[in-house]
């Protein structure tokens, strides 16, 4: 019997994704949940509280800042209750980031020529997230807001070009289909305890860019993937008495449906994993395999089934 077609290995890789997806359905109902009854079902290591809105500013001062985030709380596992999220010396009710070049190693965008100088880059997308960040600095608790983007193998940001429009740029976010991204502020090598939470991903729709304000020409577009939970629960009577059982019925319905479907896909993955017709078996022939196994089929793979690759 002839080998198994190895470009299947791209339609596993896309039920994974879908996966991924119903995960986020799932948990996105138990923060409303949550919410709901002022209570949180787990301990996790930081949790959204309230706020951190994306919004327009109107503050001159944050006029160079491409980014900019509402006043929100938070609940990190290290602390007994709620705080606002803080850069430290906040005193405004927003927290603003800049994308422009400032210093190559913390940059949002970073991209440097081979003899150091800064690139311009045109006619491109970006992709990026912003991070609640929480840890212990000298014994004080602090909290506060970043952003990065998606870096390639040379540890610079990601760029692809205009080829696509802005709607499919988008979709490849909303659709898990870029990998992950993690904060490249400097705040896990210097706080104690420390903990993130992705509260957005965006894509950056570059026109122009140099790394200054009066020339780029930039333009924003968040995803929300703010997961508000257990602080402020629906606590005038209407919405307690009826909104509240509602929506504990809709968690325990999503659960069990997204329980149900991802054991079928988990079946279906584990048929194709024990199809005999490897050779000389499953782990060697994608060890050696001319086609690269995606990311997230070989996390799914060692997660769910023991197996790597």
């Amino acid at each position: 019997m002839a080998a198994p077609n190895p470009n299947s290995v791209y339609a596993m890789n896309n039920l994974v994704l879908k996966i991924n997806l119903l995960d986020q359905v799932n948990d996105l109902a138990k923060s409303l949940k949550e919410y709901s009854i002022g209570k949180a079902d787990t301990e996790r290591d930081i949790d959204l509280c309230f706020g951190a809105a994306f919004v327009e500013t109107t503050d001159p001062t944050k006029l160079q800042k491409h980014i900019v985030i509402g006043k929100g709380l938070e609940k990190s596992s290290i602390n007994t209750i709620a705080e606002i999220i803080d850069s430290g010396n906040l005193v405004e009710d927003e927290l603003g980031i800049s994308i422009l070049y400032s210093n190559p190693s913390t940059d949002v965008i970073r991209r440097q020529q081979i003899s150091g100088q800064y690139e311009i880059v045109s006619d491109c997308y970006a992709f990026g997230s912003v991070f609640i960040e929480t840890g212990n600095v000298s014994s004080t608790f602090t909290s506060t807001i970043s952003a990065a983007t998606l870096l390639g193998a040379n540890s610079k940001t990601k760029f692809i070009s205009k080829d696509i429009s802005l709607e499919e740029a988008i979709s490849l976010v909303k659709n898990n289909i870029i990998d992950e991204i993690t904060p490249i502020s400097d705040a896990s090598s210097t706080y104690d305890d420390y903990s993130y939470l992705k509260i957005y991903d965006f894509v950056l729709d570059i026109t122009y860019y140099d790394g200054t304000f009066q020339n780029s020409r930039v333009n924003i577009y968040p995803i929300d993937r703010r997961k508000v939970r257990s602080f402020f629960p629906f606590s005038t009577e209407e919405l307690a008495v009826f909104l509240t059982p509602r929506i504990i019925r809709n968690e325990r319905n999503v659960a069990s449906r997204h329980s149900k479907i991802r054991t079928e896909i988990k079946n279906i993955i584990k048929e194709w994993v024990f199809i005999p017709n490897w050779s000389p078996n499953f782990i060697s022939y994608w060890k050696t395999s001319a086609i690269t196994m995606p990311d997230p089929l070989k996390l799914f793979l060692k997660n769910e089934l023991g197996i790597i690759i």
